[in-house]
């Protein structure tokens, strides 16, 4: 370490920033507390019943694929439109093996992964292009829930430039927190004209309409002219609903 370099500690800086502000310190206390908690998710068991058009592009062979109660995955429609806008897909790190034969990311975290240390999507470094479907749960301690962790996860990797672009999905809440990062943040949004049905592995048969509505965010490359980019969100994503 030279003279004029900044002392280094054992908690990470949010946004790279030196010094760190107390909001960022906050911040990166709610994702180490919801990273605990989401390590701590019982899973449950997974019985497939029948495929619905589109859903997958296969099925495992093994039913006891391990879940929890967060698992509702986004349609392929919506899927392939990230993947249009973002390219390529290198990181899901909301995910599952059964989310992964659509969403099918370069490398996916998720509580059925093989890998253990990629059970945990808060735990590991985000980079490259990500696609997020994070988890809707939330407790009467973090009324924000995972919704406001991985997102405060991704902007940090974001302004950092270790994440180059992203789509993120989540509730279309205007006051809370974490629409308001995005709102800061995101070079574009999607506000679907329907409610999107999202897959509910426990049960394909059933269509999982929820009873809110969501919208997709989009971080564009920090670059000069991204004008371009915002332009290919709003062609791959306005079939789907109001882009903006």
């Amino acid at each position: 370490m030279t003279m004029n370099e900044p002392r280094r500690t054992g908690r990470p800086r949010l946004y790279g920033e030196t010094p760190s502000t107390a909001a960022q310190r906050k911040a990166a206390q709610r994702i180490r507390d919801m990273s605990r908690k989401l390590s701590n998710v019982t899973p449950q068991m997974a019985l497939p019943e029948s495929v619905p058009d589109g859903a997958q592009t296969c099925m495992f062979e093994a039913p006891d694929v391990k879940l929890s109660t967060d698992d509702n995955y986004t349609p392929s429609r919506v899927v392939e439109s990230a993947r249009r806008t973002l390219g390529a897909i290198d990181l899901d790190p909301a995910s599952s093996l059964f989310a992964q034969s659509t969403v099918q990311a370069g490398q996916w975290c998720g509580l059925d992964h093989p890998d253990e240390l990629r059970r945990n999507g808060l735990a590991v470094t985000w980079y490259g292009r990500v696609w997020c479907n994070p988890p809707f749960s939330k407790d009467s301690d973090n009324p924000d829930g995972f919704l406001l962790a991985f997102t405060e996860k991704l902007i940090a990797a974001y302004r950092r430039g270790d994440v180059r672009a992203a789509c993120i999905l989540t509730r279309a809440d205007s006051s809370a927190a974490y629409s308001q990062l995005l709102r800061k943040h995101s070079t574009a949004s999607c506000w679907p004209s329907q409610r999107l049905n999202f897959i509910r592995p426990t049960h394909l048969d059933r269509k999982g309409s929820p009873n809110f509505t969501t919208i997709v965010w989009y971080l564009a490359p920090l670059v000069p002219n991204r004008d371009r980019y915002r332009d290919r969100f709003i062609a791959a994503f306005s079939p789907i609903g109001d882009t903006r």
